[in-house]
């Protein structure tokens, strides 16, 4: 009977906790619903006003990046300053873009505003092509004179200075006189231009430099004969020599009337592309203006006064469904409110003596837990650790082989250009001897054909110029040679057991695996003492100086030195590591041996490194290896290896 009256209890209860939990869902529903009617007239609101603004400030970006293409086709030089100015303009665009996409909007003002964008992104593809136009534009522009001018512009006044050059040199000959200066033709301005300031399309600037710079400086070696035979009063060969100045005046003028025909045809190739460009570009700036004002009308012509009514409506009929539900929730609560109190005073003593019973095993669980954490951590402490030495393994010996495999091409490449060394001294003695019998030779049309040849096929520069290259690749070898050493040395795959090594060369090789990483952040300092033959593994000293180096690097944020010191006394030798990086806080030196301890960004540093470096100085050397720092000074790390040792392993 008990058992029945007490299942019938239960029932009743939950009935009960069901009806309960009805009204509470029925009187949330009404709220909802309520407040949602509510919100959709406030959103539609508040999309209406944010819209339109957006909408104002888009046009107005896009009308002032509008500019940037007359400012860009006014330009002289620099455009950096332009694509800048784009950038930003561009930038903005994208953060007004992102707030009109995130706008509560009917689906016809969704249509508009993402054809709004649409065109308005094609407009700012479109003024990004206005660059590269502009800057072939540029290519027929250039400094002379220390101003831009046009290379047509250039080329005409020169045509008039030529012309007025070579008149000078016939008036000279009329008159026994020189009447021209700069006969030295690398003291000419024109010089100058051919060498530094030539425009930037091709084609026009090889036709200058093959065919205009020869002729004009001819001009100056026909003023510089001129000059000597007037000195040595030599009067009846200068009308030769003013005859030649006068073909190449002539042969000059057809180049540059060509020139200056190729280089505005060229230009107006581009200026036409300009200006079609800036016609399309208006006409999309006219189509984003009509979507804006279709938006804008769509905007305007939201009926906001029948969603307030409804608003109004929907309150009045929920704060009457919210009185009923909450009556009838208030009676059913104070009625289960009695029934759970008695039942929750009988299950309150039941639960008391649970809890003792409880409190009991916690503190067995406890233990257990600790004990299971510790071993824990310490198998997942050895698992990294094997598996980074088993890595630094597996590089030395992949180390060791790319160090043999480079080491054989190296050797033969290295013999074959000291051979070809040789063989060109052989030709360079050759032509040497071939020149001095050209010399010797009394002057006739053959001896100026060579000697023109030779300075045409630039034989002098292409001798002395072979020789820089013979030397320059036989040092790169020798390099390459000591890198793979270095490698070698490194890997140490041939003494991986317990044997004498000398620390010094240690240092240099692992200096040399990670000089790439070194070289652009600090200035090695070293200071190598006079250091004997120690007894260790030479392979895991590698790894304890090289993770002592990378850690240094990457405590330097611009630029630093590293220092390496070396030195023993009767019974231990010792190496110091310093850095002019951010050191250490007081409070981490404590921790910096312990494994998964790191102050690097996750996922730059495991935390393994001055662990695995702890490790190999203390159990595999019977060592020590002390840390001194100070933050914004740096840090040294003192290793001390014993001179007399036996191994551990």
């Amino acid at each position: 009977m008990n058992d029945d009256k007490s299942a019938l209890q239960q029932k009743g209860l939950a009935w009960s906790f069901a009806a309960v939990t009805i009204i509470i869902s029925l009187l949330w529903w009404v709220a909802w619903f309520s407040l949602n009617k509510s919100l959709g007239a406030v959103d539609l609101l508040w999309s209406e006003n944010v819209t339109s603004k957006l909408v104002g400030k888009a046009v107005i970006n896009l009308t002032e990046s509008g500019q940037l293409p007359k400012e860009i086709e006014t330009a002289v030089t620099e455009l950096l300053p332009l694509h800048e100015k784009l950038n930003e303009l561009q930038k903005g665009f994208t953060d007004i873009k992102e707030e009109l996409l995130e706008a509560s909007l009917s689906e016809k003002g969704e249509e508009l505003a993402k054809e709004f964008l649409l065109i308005a992104d094609q407009y700012y593809d479109s003024l990004a092509e206005f660059f590269p136009l502009k800057r072939e534009m540029l290519n027929y522009t250039t400094e002379y004179g220390g101003e831009y001018r046009s290379l047509e512009e250039v080329l005409t006044e020169r045509e008039l200075g030529h012309i007025r050059y070579v008149r000078a040199l016939r008036k000279s000959a009329e008159e026994r006189r020189m009447l021209v200066g700069a006969l030295d033709y690398k003291t000419c301005g024109f010089y100058k231009w051919y060498n530094e300031n030539l425009i930037g399309n091709e084609e026009i600037s090889e036709i200058i430099l093959e065919e205009v710079h020869p002729l004009h400086k001819n001009f100056h070696d026909y003023a510089a004969q001129l000059d000597k035979l007037l000195r040595e009063n030599k009067y009846d060969q200068l009308e030769d020599w003013l005859a030649k100045a006068d073909a190449d005046l002539e042969r000059l003028g057809v180049y540059h009337a060509g020139i200056r025909a190729l280089a505005h045809e060229n230009e107006m190739e581009i200026r036409i592309e300009f200006k079609e460009k800036l016609k399309n570009l208006q006409k999309k700036y006219d189509s984003i203006v009509r979507s804006a004002n279709q938006l804008e009308n769509h905007m305007e012509k939201v009926d906001l006064q029948a969603s307030l009514d409804n608003m109004r409506k929907t309150a009045t009929k929920s704060k009457v469904l919210l009185f009923l539900f909450a009556f009838a929730g208030v009676v059913l609560s104070v009625v289960i409110a009695y029934v759970t109190f008695s039942r929750v005073k009988a299950k309150t003593k039941e639960l008391h003596d649970l809890t003792i019973s409880l409190a009991a095993s916690k503190d067995e669980i406890e233990k257990q837990s600790t004990e299971l954490k510790e071993a824990f951590n310490e198998l997942k402490e050895t698992q990294a650790q094997l598996l980074q030495k088993e890595k630094m393994a597996s590089i030395g010996q992949l180390a060791a082989g790319v160090a043999h495999e480079i080491n054989n091409p190296v050797g033969f490449i290295s013999s074959n250009l000291g051979t070809l060394g040789k063989y060109f001294n052989r030709y360079d003695e050759f032509i040497a001897a071939q020149t001095d019998f050209v010399n010797s030779i009394e002057r006739d049309s053959s001896k100026e054909e060579i000697v023109k040849l030779r300075k045409k096929l630039k034989l002098d520069f292409l001798i002395e110029d072979t020789k820089d290259l013979l030397e320059e690749s036989i040092d790169g070898t020798r390099r390459i040679s000591e890198i793979v050493q270095s490698l070698k040395n490194f890997s140490r795959v041939d003494q991986a057991e317990f044997q004498e090594a000398d620390l010094s060369e240690c240092l240099e090789s692992t200096l040399s695996v990670v000089w790439n990483e070194v070289k652009y952040k600090a200035k090695v300092i070293k200071e190598y003492g006079d250091l004997p033959l120690v007894k260790c593994f030479p392979n895991k000293l590698n790894q304890v100086f090289m993770n002592l180096l990378v850690n240094g690097v990457h405590a330097i944020e611009k630029q630093g030195e590293i220092t390496i010191k070396s030195w023993a006394d009767k019974d231990n030798a010792f190496v110091s590591i310093s850095d002019t990086g951010q050191g250490i806080p007081e409070e981490n030196l404590n921790k910096l041996f312990e494994p998964f301890f790191t102050t690097k960004d996750v996922g730059k540093g495991t935390g393994l490194g001055l662990s695995i470096v702890y490790d190999i100085v203390k159990k595999d050397h019977k060592g020590d290896i002390e840390v001194e720092s100070e933050v914004g000074i740096g840090t040294t790390f003192t290793v001390r290896i014993p001179l007399n040792n036996e191994s551990n392993a």
